[in-house]
């Protein structure tokens, strides 16, 4: 059969599922559909020069300018 086309709301610290689950992802901001495109497309958008790999959260913050809130549990 073909491949079900759920979507999956995730906050940003889930980004690891999202990339394997995933065959394209929406990154939201307030509302808004920032971006749209398939994991490995997205990370290319935010390829750093700091040699470490580009995750879904490094591609958020980058098309937000926001950062992560950890927080406590």
């Amino acid at each position: 059969p073909p491949p079900r086309k759920t979507p999956f709301f995730s906050p940003p610290p889930r980004g690891v599922v999202a990339d394997v689950l995933c065959d394209r992802v929406a990154i939201i901001d307030d509302g808004q559909i920032v971006a749209l495109d398939t994991p490995d497309a997205l990370k290319a958008r935010a390829a750093r020069a700091n040699g470490h790999n580009v995750t879904l959260e490094d591609v958020f913050m980058e098309l937000t300018g926001k950062k992560l809130r950890v927080e406590e549990e």
